[in-house]
């Protein structure tokens, strides 16, 4: 018995939850923007209309960012003004017309997607679907005191994990069409990542706890599942912590959802903790259950 694909289709996707952005490893791994510069860029990219134009102003952004309009010098006005200068000297939005000197003013700006294009096609870059932007950018944290959560950051980390969990293609090659050859690729290619919040946090140039936080609404909100291991025995004898495995809740591909819950992630994540095992005996989950 052999297939063409590795999973058929549940549904078929419709609105929000079928269409999607890419977002280039460029712009998520860029420090020298500001921490928004992923929900920047995805604002812009929804918005702007077939001719690549998009009338931006800063409150509009604001609004949609839940953020608040702070129009003091160094203010968050200037920050988004200044990722927008950014994202034009690299090349994905530029400028039409003179820039309005007054913060809260409307502006003209072309969104450059065949620049996103090219980069997405040499590089890693992440999917994200409007249906899951919509849920991290409404979604209010009821702890108010809170001071790091901010959904901003939460997009962010999930465009960083989505960009690094592996994705393999629906569509199987030849020789890997017979049951056993399935099996085998699920092994060698677990739909996972693994990484510790420091590295996280430094490769994004966000604080731990911010990352720490993100993944717990990320989790909250079914997107992610997130598994921590016990700490590590190392060669000479001391304890290390391992790192944490996370994987996507739904597998979506070409306007259909192909697998989606806690036992599909769990699968995968428990996958990858096996691949793991095979360097280092001492790996196991904390969880032995979902």
């Amino acid at each position: 018995m052999s297939r063409k694909i590795e999973y058929d289709s549940i549904t078929n996707l419709k609105g929000t939850a079928a269409h999607f952005f890419t977002v280039p490893k460029s712009v998520i791994e860029n420090t020298e923007l500001d921490y928004r510069r992923v929900a920047l860029f995805v604002y812009l990219r929804s918005y702007k209309g077939l001719n690549e134009r998009v009338c931006f102003s800063v409150p509009l952004f604001l609004q949609w960012a839940n953020l608040k309009n702070d129009t003091h010098s160094g203010g968050v006005n200037d920050k988004i003004i200044d990722t927008l200068d950014c994202l034009n000297d690299l090349g994905y939005v530029t400028y039409l017309g003179d820039k309005p000197k007054n913060k809260t003013f409307c502006m003209d700006v072309q969104f450059n997607t065949q620049q996103v294009f090219d980069e997405c096609s040499s590089d890693r870059f992440a999917i994200v679907y409007l249906d899951e932007i919509e849920k991290i950018m409404t979604y209010r944290n009821m702890n108010i005191k809170d001071t790091h959560f901010n959904c901003n950051a939460v997009l962010l980390v999930f465009v960083f994990l989505r960009m690094m969990i592996n994705r393999r293609p629906n569509q199987l090659k030849p020789e890997e069409q017979s049951i056993d050859k399935i099996e085998e690729r699920k092994q060698r290619l677990p739909e996972a990542y693994n990484d510790t919040y420091k590295d996280i946090a430094e490769i994004l140039g966000l604080s731990e706890r911010t990352v720490s936080k993100s993944v717990e609404v990320l989790e909250e909100l079914g997107l992610i599942m997130m598994q921590q291991a016990y700490h590590i025995k190392i060669a000479d004898g001391e304890y290390r912590t391992a790192d944490m495995i996370f994987a996507n809740m739904q597998k979506r591909d070409r306007g259909e959802l192909l697998a989606s819950g806690k036992e599909y992630a769990y699968a995968e994540i428990v996958q990858k903790a096996k691949n793991i095992n095979q360097h280092n005996k001492y790996y196991h989950l904390k969880t032995g259950e979902i």
